[in-house]
């Protein structure tokens, strides 16, 4: 997928193509402004809420997306309309693909794992049942984290290797993975 919608240097991007989709350009329209300021605020959090390299991703599930809305809108209260939310499962359709579903899957399951962590009640189990457990699954979070250092890596590459570039173009090595920089 090209990047319909694009961070740099604190800048959003949106190219022309993603304005010929109608959910953005929806968005687009409707801001009447000059500078259509709201119409990049919330194209903004269409990207930040839902890209895969968006700098929010390592956010647990429950506070990503109010961090997301008091950093581009100053308020944690402002709520997406109609609009907004069909943007965002656009972009997520049009973005995904399936090792990025899995690393997704991946990622909520742990975000389950860390809350069993932190949650765990050692004393109303008189056998010892939940220390020995806690401990086991301890002794495994090595190899999670290294599985999923290697499928997310598996997941950037397969997304360096989709850019399409227009011109036949190269891709320069700010535009990789900083892992892959070299």
């Amino acid at each position: 997928m090209k990047n319909l919608l694009e961070f740099n240097n604190n800048i959003l991007t949106i190219s022309p193509e993603a304005l010929m989709i109608r959910e953005f350009s929806e968005i687009w329209d409707r801001d009447k402004s000059k500078d259509r300021e709201k119409a990049k605020k919330e194209l903004a959090y269409v990207y930040h809420s839902t890209d895969f390299q968006s700098i929010y991703r390592n956010f647990h599930v429950d506070t990503r997306e109010p961090k997301i809305r008091l950093d581009v809108f100053g308020n944690r209260e402002w709520q997406p309309d109609m609009a907004v939310l069909q943007a965002q499962i656009k972009y997520k359709e049009l973005q995904t693909t399936l090792s990025m579903e899995l690393l997704n899957d991946a990622e909520f399951g742990l975000q389950k794992l860390r809350d069993y962590f932190r949650n765990i009640n050692f004393d109303e189990d008189e056998e010892g049942k939940s220390a020995k457990n806690f401990i086991a699954n301890i002794k495994q979070l090595g190899d999670v984290v290294k599985g999923m250092k290697s499928l997310r890596e598996e997941v950037e590459k397969e997304l360096v290797d989709q850019m399409q570039l227009r011109g036949g173009a190269t891709i320069g090595k700010r535009e990789l993975p900083p892992d892959r920089r070299g």
